[in-house]
């Protein structure tokens, strides 16, 4: 796989001190000692998982989207970026109503400006998915998102975040994360992974041309980092070939932008099903619309704009 040299990035309107703000003055509501059902799980899916999510909606909007992605296959939904402190609460409302899946994520954002200031922002996630009652809803939890490419915080940094996760989480079962960009993950971050996720971008790869020939350049990534260790669940947390050009363009010339290559991409990634079941590996699309980022949505908000049909199952 080429080293990607232009990554796209949904850059949020929130500044780090409101954000603080937001979280100082958070309440939970707790909606009793016991959350409902069981712990869901993503350890025995394979291909297609899901969508990333990132439309920062009201209860009903959010919703009606939901219902949408589990129309269109989906056993979970990836939280991106954050919508305010009560953003995975509404997700999880959503969730526990159409009975799917959620990988949380814990915001820092672009920059060390949020260094110092970890735990609260951790604080903020943990807090819901321990009490809110469809909390067995969360599968897995990501702390950070291409932290290491944007250089927020170090890895060393990041291994020590991922440990206080999963200290402030023991006894809930939840996978402990990052997700980050394939050119930037390292083995040592890997191993303190509870799951591998990386964003895996054919698109923006030097020798990029069709969405039918990407293989070729998600292949090499997917064995480099399951051959760190072959027995952990394995996500490609991003993916996707753009539909139209945006502000962020592919790194080659060759490259082609259409519908079309959309459309071949998806369905090979459908085509290798079978790779994904004997490596128990997922995959979500990026993006559900276009609220990730212009040209890249699946849907337009109300059908896929695409023929889609995701292999679950073979």
């Amino acid at each position: 796989m080429k080293w990607y040299q232009i990554v796209p990035k949904m850059k949020l309107s929130l500044t780090f001190a409101s954000l603080l703000f937001s979280i100082s003055s958070l309440t939970v509501a707790v909606y009793g000692s016991e959350l409902a059902g069981t712990r869901k799980s993503l350890q025995n899916d394979y291909g297609f998982l899901g969508f990333t999510y990132s439309s920062c909606k009201d209860a009903a909007g959010t919703l009606a989207d939901f219902k949408l992605m589990k129309s269109l296959g989906a056993r979970h939904v990836r939280m991106y970026a954050t919508c305010g402190n009560s953003w995975l609460s509404t997700l999880l409302d959503a969730a526990g109503a159409t009975d799917l899946g959620v990988v949380a994520m814990i915001w820092y954002g672009y920059d060390d400006s949020s260094i110092g200031n970890e735990p609260a922002l951790e604080n903020q996630i943990v807090n819901i998915i321990k009490t809110h009652k469809y909390g067995n809803n969360v599968v897995a939890i990501a702390v950070g998102n291409e932290e290491l490419f944007d250089h927020t915080i170090t890895a060393d940094q990041l291994i020590q975040a991922m440990a206080r996760v999963r200290t402030k989480l023991q006894g809930y079962n939840v996978p402990v994360s990052t997700s980050e960009l394939s050119c930037c993950l390292p083995t040592n971050v890997v191993q303190a992974s509870d799951v591998v996720m990386t964003n895996i971008l054919p698109y923006f790869a030097t020798d990029a041309t069709q969405g039918k020939h990407a293989w070729k350049d998600v292949l090499p990534d997917v064995n480099k980092y399951r051959s760190i260790d072959p027995s952990k669940k394995f996500l490609i947390t991003e993916t996707y070939w753009a539909w139209k050009l945006n502000d962020w363009k592919p790194n080659s010339p060759n490259c082609s932008t259409s519908l079309q290559d959309m459309t071949d991409y998806w369905a090979l990634l459908q085509h290798h099903c079978s790779d994904f079941k004997s490596w128990n590996a997922g995959y979500f699309a990026y993006c559900f619309n276009e609220d990730c980022m212009t040209g890249y949505g699946i849907t337009d908000g109300t059908k896929a704009r695409i023929s889609w049909t995701p292999a679950t199952s073979c």
